[in-house]
């Protein structure tokens, strides 16, 4: 079992929470912040259901913190243009709410959310998954890029 510190999901809110606390209260987004947040969305949700897709398909557990339950390494669909699709539609969500908070200082946060989330979580399920699957998700990781 893999051992989280924080779950994917509340790593996520803290980063948003902190991003409109950053900004303040006064939020004035005009119609493009609007849309453009809005197809953010749209697409970061698009991708997870596409990547929940995939891994019901294969028969395979989607939860991080149960990897040993994994049975099938998932190198299609959204998984062949990136590894980590579920934590990318995160990151775009992320996106869209900075442009509709319309603060540059919030890219920051974002940052930081990519390298919490590339340490504390991706590398360790990376580290399992190598031991799971060996040669199969090395050559896998030479072809697909970690987030995109």
């Amino acid at each position: 079992m893999l051992k989280l510190k924080l779950p994917p999901p509340v790593v996520f809110c803290i980063a948003g929470l902190s991003m409109f606390a950053l900004v303040g209260y006064d939020i004035d987004a005009g119609i493009f912040r609007f849309v453009f947040a809005g197809s953010c969305w749209f697409i970061a949700i698009l991708n997870a259901i596409f990547a929940l897709r995939s891994f019901k398909k294969n028969r395979t557990t989607a939860n991080p913190h149960h990897l040993e339950r994994v049975t099938t390494l998932v190198t299609t669909g959204v998984f062949a243009y990136s590894r980590n699709p579920m934590y990318l539609s995160l990151v775009i969500m992320l996106i869209g709410w900075a442009v509709m908070l319309g603060s540059i200082w919030t890219m920051g946060i974002i940052f930081l959310f990519l390298v919490y989330m590339t340490q504390f979580q991706i590398k360790p399920e990376e580290k399992m998954l190598a031991h799971k699957f060996g040669s199969e998700y090395k050559l896998y990781c030479s072809n697909v890029r970690r987030w995109l």
